[in-house]
């Protein structure tokens, strides 16, 4: 990427504005399947599937749910 400073602000701005309806998986959006990469990557000990359905179930609760 080349730094202009006008265009590449604007660039970036609008690119950001965008980028928040990518649907989950996708660019940065990682969601609720984050905790499986993570743990895959990390391999903590004593983790196991239902210590990582527990982090995506907390990763896709909605503000209010209890």
């Amino acid at each position: 990427m080349r730094w202009l400073p006008f265009g590449t602000f604007w660039q970036v701005t609008l690119d950001m504005v965008f980028s928040a309806d990518v649907p989950s998986g996708f660019g940065h959006a990682y969601g609720p399947e984050a905790a499986q990469l993570w743990a895959d990557i990390l391999a903590p000990d004593g983790w196991d599937d239902a210590v990582t359905h527990w982090v995506q179930n907390a990763l896709s609760a909605q503000p209010g749910d209890e």
